[in-house]
């Protein structure tokens, strides 16, 4: 019995050493299958604050950051933009670019999209441009953005 035990404990070391030998390259492997290509989008980054104000008349330019596995920004990623909401909102979106136009005071929600990824919401507030009178007798008023 202790002959057999002694046998049964050597085969298993030396299974053991020749495990250990082929799990280093299956982890690898292993792990590459998992994470998948570094150079993969695995985000999107809003670039600025989640909510934005834009006056009547006026644009603003969103822009988010396609990031990779590996941390790196992606250049000219395909992002499209929509608006959440489906009533009036009272601004216009550039679905290509991420420009919003303010036409009418209102408020509304857009997110950023590439491929199966998604932004959070970003609130967009179109407020009215307010008259300034000038002072002069008949003067025209100026206008200037809602504070």
């Amino acid at each position: 019995m202790d002959r057999a035990r002694q046998i049964v404990t050597r085969l298993t070391r030396r299974l053991r050493a020749v495990l250990s030998l082929c799990a280093v390259p299956l982890v690898a492997a292993g792990c590459d299958t998992l994470l998948g290509d570094p150079d993969r989008v695995v985000a999107l980054e809003l670039v600025g604050p989640a909510s934005r104000t834009v006056t009547v008349g006026d644009t603003l330019l969103l822009v988010v950051r396609a990031v990779t596995a590996g941390g790196d920004t992606v250049p000219g990623a395909a992002v499209t933009w929509a608006v959440l909401d489906t009533g009036a909102v009272g601004f216009a979106l550039d679905p290509a670019l991420g420009r919003v136009i303010g036409e009418a005071p209102g408020k509304g929600n857009v997110q950023a999209a590439y491929e199966d990824l998604r932004t959070d919401a970003i609130a967009i507030t179109v407020v009215a441009a307010l008259a300034v009178w000038d002072g002069r007798r008949g003067g025209r008023a100026a206008e200037r953005q809602a504070a």
